[in-house]
């Protein structure tokens, strides 16, 4: 399926392309010949007049992690992503991207083509994350810390294959995103035998209510919104678990699940000036149909999460904008470039509605069980980014991980832990 998005979307492109390079050879306006040329604004690019964009991308990021929790024969982790990829239009009328990692067992990441005509009315078919979760969204080059919130990363769905009608009105005041993809998402997809959701169906619908107002300094640049999927399960385990920030699992989730899951999700984010602060609130639930010992329903699993956190950039540049292309950068120019400070304190629970609502029973590991043993991690994490030019960005994330069990997490006995992540990001 991957290789027949990619065949298609080669296609079309291609079928794009056509009239603009022809147009390019033939008389533009007034008789004049719309040359092709190569540009550096600000990434490497193919120009020809308005008819056509291409932008050539490429990203390495390396990354060092320690952590209380880690042994002593494995006292580190490094890490390095490499990414390459075209994004850009045709006509104004298609977008288009295309991105690879490399060196990775599953290279294709976003792989889409866009029909952007009309604002209000757009249509986009491909590989493409699933419009849940304004954290997820945020591009990697964007993020106010290393890593995305727990929430983000483990109940938002991702990428997956699929189909999405959007657009905006009225200037934003209104906008909504509806599709529909062949699976749940690369986050809640496991190796193994677990179980995840099968045919998808997602929307969201935001609103940027000030944007009328005209405020000074970014005011108005507020947005709220609200998000929902959709899918089936089989019977199985389920393949939604839980991890620290560093990947080691606190929650196994060893429960049979069967029937829905779903997701709901409220998000606020607000960039005044050189400031932002982001708040989400997320919810999955997930079925567990003819599941007990006398083949009755179990009260649904539930894994639930939240985060609130705010960032500064301490040399004024303005946070909505961009901090990637700072107002004073360290190169050509002989400036700081833009820094930033940063919080986010978060908290992931893993438990079921029937333990939910009767907290003092003990819970049990059976596979069966309607009170099931949960746990959670609360996470507090203080960032430091730095943006010397457009090129670079640096960042350091120090981190304070609290589990509510820790006989189920990384080192048992050990309730509270400290990591800290070093990454450093080159991207044209």
């Amino acid at each position: 399926m991957t290789r027949s998005i990619g065949l298609v979307l080669t296609a079309a492109v291609a079928l794009a392309l056509t009239p603009a390079l022809a147009g390019a050879q033939g008389s533009g306006k007034k008789g004049k010949k719309t040359q092709p040329e190569f540009v550096w604004l600000p990434h490497p690019s193919l120009r020809v007049g308005k008819d056509l964009r291409v932008d050539f991308r490429a990203r390495f990021a390396a990354e060092h992690s320690q952590s209380d929790t880690l042994t002593t024969d494995q006292p580190q982790l490094d890490r390095a992503r490499r990414r390459v990829g075209i994004d850009g239009e045709v006509m104004r009328a298609v977008g288009f991207q295309v991105e690879v990692e490399l060196a990775n067992d599953d290279p294709w990441r976003d792989v889409f083509a866009n029909y952007q005509q009309f604002a209000f009315a757009q249509a986009q078919f491909g590989k493409f994350k699933l419009p849940f979760s304004v954290d997820e969204n945020t591009g990697s080059t964007n993020l106010d810390f290393a890593y995305r919130s727990l929430a983000a990363s483990t109940l938002s769905p991702g990428r997956d294959r699929g189909w999405m009608l959007h657009g905006h009105h009225f200037k934003h005041a209104i906008a909504f995103e509806y599709g529909q993809f062949d699976h749940d998402g690369k986050n809640a997809t496991t190796s193994g035998t677990r179980v995840t959701g099968g045919t998808t169906t997602a929307y969201r619908v935001s609103s940027e209510p000030l944007r009328y107002l005209k405020l000074k300094h970014d005011a108005d640049d507020l947005r709220i919104g609200y998000a929902a999927t959709d899918s089936d399960l089989v019977e199985g385990f389920s393949s939604i678990r839980g991890k620290t920030v560093l990947g080691q699992t606190f929650y196994r989730s060893n429960y049979l699940v069967n029937g829905k899951r779903k997701r709901t999700g409220y998000e606020l984010r607000w960039r005044p000036g050189p400031a932002s602060l982001k708040w989400e609130s997320m919810r999955l639930t997930e079925e567990r149909l003819g599941e007990s010992v006398e083949d009755s329903n179990l009260s649904p699993l539930v894994a639930k999460g939240w985060y609130v956190s705010g960032t500064v950039a301490v040399t004024g540049d303005s946070k909505s904008k961009g901090l990637d292309d700072p107002r004073r950068p360290l190169l050509p120019k002989i400036g700081p470039g833009a820094i930033e400070v940063a919080v986010r304190v978060e908290r992931i629970t893993f438990t079921s509605e029937a333990a939910e609502a009767n907290p003092s029973e003990p819970g049990s590991t059976s596979i069966r069980a309607d009170v099931v043993l949960g746990n959670s991690d609360r996470v507090v994490t203080f960032g430091l980014n730095w943006y010397p030019n457009h090129w670079g960005k640096l960042q350091f994330n120090l981190v304070k991980e609290e589990l509510t069990d820790p006989a189920q997490g990384p080192a048992p006995g050990q309730p509270s832990f400290w990591s800290k992540v070093i990454r450093f990001q080159i991207g044209l």
